[in-house]
This record gives C-alpha cells, structure tokens and sequence, in this order.
C-alpha cells in the first residue's frame, strides 16, 4: 500500500534538509508500527543527529531493508520490522532522528 507524502509530513516530528520529513525516535517507532499495520514497504532509514547548525549522519544506525535473498515479501518486511524497532530501542538511537525509506514493492 503506498502511503502519501502529506500522511508522512503529518507524522513526522520536524521537516527539515529540503522538506525531507525526520521523526524522533518516539515517533519513528509510531511510525513503523504505522507502516507496518498499513501493510507498507519499508526499505529502510538513516539515522541523525540534528542540531540548530548541522545534521550529521550516524552510520550505526542505518537500516536497509533490501530483500537481497528473495525470501517472500511478508517474510522479508516481518524481518525489517522487528530489524527496526531492534535499532530505535537501542540507547544510542534515543537522541537521533530519521528519515524512512518507503514505498510500493
């Protein structure tokens, strides 16, 4: 199911860095149960530190969902979920915000 881009702004915590919507991590974990009960493709996320000044990328806390061993759709997309919400609840993602990729298969 495709979700429209005025659903996700009106999710997210903040847009920022050329309207690209980022969610804390209390509303990135809303979110991907969002996603996950609207049957939505998750590819992934990158996290963020954001400050007034600068927004810098954690590479520790990248997902990405690609389905590189063509196990099935929702076998794949289960993964990803439980993936996610492994990397939000962690300590160090508490302080950082994300912006999710998503979309049709």
């Amino acid at each position: 199911m495709e979700i429209s881009d005025e659903v996700v702004l009106k999710k997210a915590t903040i847009v920022r860095w050329n309207s690209v919507p980022l969610f804390n991590n209390k509303d990135a974990l809303l979110f991907v149960d969002y996603l996950e009960q609207m049957d939505c493709r998750l590819w992934g996320f990158d996290g963020f530190a954001v400050t007034d000044e600068y927004i810098m990328p954690y590479m520790d806390y990248i997902l990405d969902c690609l389905n590189s061993d063509n196990a099935p759709r929702h076998v794949a997309q289960a993964q990803c979920f439980k993936v996610a919400r492994t990397i939000l609840a962690e300590p160090g993602a508490q302080d950082l915000f994300f912006e999710f990729v998503i979309g049709d298969d």
